[in-house]
């Protein structure tokens, strides 16, 4: 499983690099603190503070999870067929190759233990954890999978 390498905060390492300043920070902490179960930094960026891209790098600093721009990469369909469409949806993670009986997978919640171990289940694999952002997520889900289950993924809005 992921093993954590630095112990700061995910707020203060946005502070440290300078993607944020402290009343930026404060501002999404009373959020949280006021009922918002959200993460940290999906309080900041939907409030326009930070990027994807911001999210990224911290989680890579913090367990060292490599990044994967999973939508530059093709992805043959017997790999997409190895996990349900169900859950590379609903776990947002993607299967990206497979290499003995090791299996890759792009995902924007690389500590959510949960999916990682009951893919590992379905794919009868070890798995390999990158992480990607969510616009990477739906681009690869639109370009290798079909299903009117996708077009609820990504067009959530018009359900």
């Amino acid at each position: 499983m992921v093993k954590r390498i630095r112990t700061d905060l995910f707020g203060k390492i946005l502070v440290e690099i300078g993607a944020i300043k402290e009343d930026c920070l404060n501002e999404a902490l009373t959020i949280q603190n006021n009922g918002c179960s959200l993460p940290c930094g999906e309080i900041l960026r939907n409030l326009g503070h930070i990027t994807e891209e911001h999210i990224i790098q911290v989680l890579n600093l913090q367990y060292n999870i490599p990044y994967l721009p999973v939508s530059r990469y093709d992805i043959s369909s017997e790999i997409t067929n190895i996990l349900p469409l169900e859950f590379i949806v609903k776990h947002s993670l993607v299967p990206m190759e497979k290499q003995g009986n090791i299996l890759v997978i792009a995902t924007t919640n690389p500590l959510n233990f949960q999916a990682i171990r009951e893919a590992e289940n379905i794919s009868k694999s070890i798995i390999r954890i990158f992480i990607t952002t969510p616009s990477e997520i739906k681009i690869t889900i639109e370009n290798h999978f079909s299903s009117p289950l996708i077009n609820n993924f990504l067009n959530p809005s018009e359900n």
